[in-house]
């Protein structure tokens, strides 16, 4: 009896990976049918693939919350329909959404693995037909998990980042290890599953949509050498839903702005919740380490642990989306979802 086909269906979202040259610059809307089905017949004929294009298609750089919503949707709806997803992404956002999907999609039974090109499928030197072969290769051998893959290599979901504009290896996991890779002969090798359930996941209390609207709104906010208090005021003015505070080093914050503890104390009374993220690539923010840090721990500010900046910025719009109240908010932030802490 010969093996059963693996039913992958592929969400062609938009990116570079399909742009073709206008006037203005590269833009989303190349055709690519013929060339995904038969890619995937050629690598590996025991895969059927079902391609899901769609309308309008987008550059990753205008991607929004309720885009991320359409592709937990559609992901929701091929769980009982195939045996994986592959999602085609721009590369501009393509961490926010791997740590979006990561944290919404933690109850799903198939793999979704994101993928993209740095350049084109029509330039001579694309990797998109690399990332796509890889990609699917993991999909059909990873196990449930939402992965982004890229240039050979799988990372979890809410552990990525970008981080090179033109290098093919454009994405890493500076705080966590790769799940896995696609060795040039085309053989997969996993590391650590793909999915990395933390112990308070619920999915009964995360079920609302990710949405646009100003009520859910995260404001990023460096902090830098001489930032004066009324710079910062102003840029939390009227106070947002949340905030993620990129600190130095533990957490720290700049002496130039001695009333930052005050602030987040405000920000905290009108029900922002503030979280500490470093700007260091690698470590851990620690808001009992030095005094600065527990000066803005004593006023509201609760630490992101090890969290990249997207995963920080999709889990506290997941949480936000819930309409819990401020402090559940808090307390649900801190306790690891699917490993992003």
């Amino acid at each position: 009896m010969s093996e059963r086909p693996f039913r992958a269906r592929i969400l062609y979202a938009g990116g570079t990976i399909g742009m073709k040259a206008t006037p203005s610059g590269l833009r989303p809307g190349a055709s690519l049918e013929a060339w995904v089905s038969e890619l995937i017949a050629k690598d590996n004929p025991n895969v059927v693939v079902d391609l899901v294009v769609y309308d309008p298609l987008i550059d990753s750089s205008n991607a929004r919350p309720s885009d991320w919503q359409r592709l937990i949707d559609d992901a929701r709806k091929a769980d009982s329909e195939v045996d994986g997803v592959l999602i085609l992404h721009g590369t501009d956002t393509m961490s926010y959404t791997a740590a979006a999907l990561d944290c919404a999609l933690a109850d799903l039974h198939i793999p979704v693995v994101i993928t993209g090109a740095q350049l084109p499928l029509t330039h001579p030197r694309s990797d998109a037909a690399e990332n796509v072969l890889g990609a699917m290769r993991c999909l059909v051998e990873v196990g449930a998990g939402v992965g982004l893959f890229f240039n050979g290599t799988l990372f979890q979901g809410a552990r990525v980042q970008k981080v090179s504009l033109d290098d093919f290896a454009g994405f890493s996991s500076p705080n966590f290890p790769p799940s896995g890779r696609v060795s040039t002969e085309g053989t997969f090798e996993q590391y650590l599953p793909l999915r990395l359930l933390g112990p308070g996941w619920q999915p009964d209390r995360l079920s609302a949509p990710y949405t646009d609207g100003d009520d859910q709104e995260v404001v990023v906010t460096f902090l830098t050498p001489g930032m004066s208090e009324s710079r910062l005021r102003a840029h939390l003015t009227p106070p947002p839903a949340g905030v993620l505070l990129l600190g130095y080093g533990a957490g720290n914050g700049p002496e130039t702005c001695p009333d930052l503890p005050g602030i987040i104390a405000e920000l905290t009374e009108a029900g922002t919740v503030t979280v500490i993220l470093s700007q260091c690539h690698e470590g851990r923010v620690d808001l009992t380490t030095y005094a600065t840090g527990a000066a803005l721990a004593h006023a509201g500010a609760i630490s992101g642990g090890r969290m990249t900046i997207e995963a920080a910025y999709a889990k506290l719009k997941l949480l936000l989306a819930q309409g819990l109240d401020p402090h559940k908010v808090r307390r649900r932030f801190q306790v690891d979802l699917v490993g992003e802490m």
